[in-house]
């Protein structure tokens, strides 16, 4: 397993304060520029891929039942830096796009949050509680999703061969990020 930032590099002294705006305006800037092509692509599509990757990572769960929350249930994914959303929702032992009109449940946050829970750098409580992640709609349904996310322990050998470059990189990312905007 690979490590990021190597440890030696762990130890030096964080990043100047205008090396790390630097960071932030880059990485604002490329959120931006990845919004206009994805704001392009239908909801629905995103969706779907969306539900493919996730009928796929959260498997067991699924056939398990941990996510019947969702069965007759919308619950949208909102990324408003990359002018994105998600609409599932649950149907037997799957995930699948959610195609009635309404919404239940609402879990909006900025690529960063998204990219740091799914790494697990941060864990969910944190990310509520600073209100970098929001939840808007059904409380019920919110609790529900929140103890899921807290309870979820992820394999990486749930993903499949092709993915795991690209989960490395991501989790890479992910940690350059979190280190990149916490105080110094």
């Amino acid at each position: 397993m690979l490590s990021y930032p190597p440890p030696a590099s762990r130890d030096r002294a964080p990043a100047a304060p205008g090396h790390t705006r630097l960071r932030d305006d880059l990485f604002q800037f490329l959120a931006a520029l990845a919004s206009v092509p994805l704001g392009c692509i239908p909801e629905s599509v995103h969706s779907r891929l969306l539900c493919e990757v996730l009928n796929r990572v959260l498997g067991p769960e699924l056939r398990d039942g941990e996510l019947d929350f969702l069965q007759q249930r919308c619950l949208a994914i909102h990324i408003p830096e990359l002018n994105t959303r998600f609409r599932i929702t649950s149907s037997g032992a799957r995930l699948h796009p959610a195609t009635r009109r309404g919404t239940d449940l609402t879990l909006r946050g900025g690529v960063r949050e998204f990219l740091q829970l799914a790494t697990r750098i941060e864990d969910p409580d944190t990310l509520f509680f600073q209100r970098r992640l929001h939840l808007d709609g059904d409380a019920e349904l919110g609790l529900l999703v929140k103890n899921f996310l807290d309870s979820l322990e992820l394999d990486e050998r749930r993903l499949p061969p092709w993915a795991a470059p690209l989960a490395d990189l991501i989790r890479r990312v992910a940690q350059r990020i979190a280190s990149a905007s916490r105080p110094t």
